[in-house]
């Protein structure tokens, strides 16, 4: 395959298998975004959620869970905010906080 001058062969990291610009596609730069994001905040849900458990066997009552399962549910609404962008820049802007709160 010939490329053009400001064109190098794609290598895996790119999951693209094509040629491509110096400059990162759009689309995979929101891709990369995207799948960073989410899985940050996956990664804070699956750490919760023992705790989570704990709270639907009736180990921990709803007062210590309070604080968790607000966070719980802000992370959840950030996925599908993320998951719903159509710009680097929206997934960008989607903040969140990585903080878990403690059950007490």
């Amino acid at each position: 395959m010939i490329y053009a001058d400001n064109q190098k062969p794609c290598y895996d990291w790119t999951e693209l298998r094509e040629a491509y610009t110096d400059v990162e596609p759009v689309e995979h730069a929101k891709e990369r975004c995207r799948s960073a994001a989410i899985s940050v905040l996956k990664s804070l849900l699956d750490q919760t959620d023992y705790e989570a458990i704990k709270y639907a066997e009736g180990v921990t009552t709803a007062a210590q869970f309070a604080n968790l399962k607000v966070a719980r549910e802000a992370w959840r609404t950030a996925i599908n905010t993320i998951q719903a962008a159509t710009t680097v820049e929206e997934v960008t802007a989607v903040t969140y906080s990585t903080t878990i709160p403690t059950v007490d």
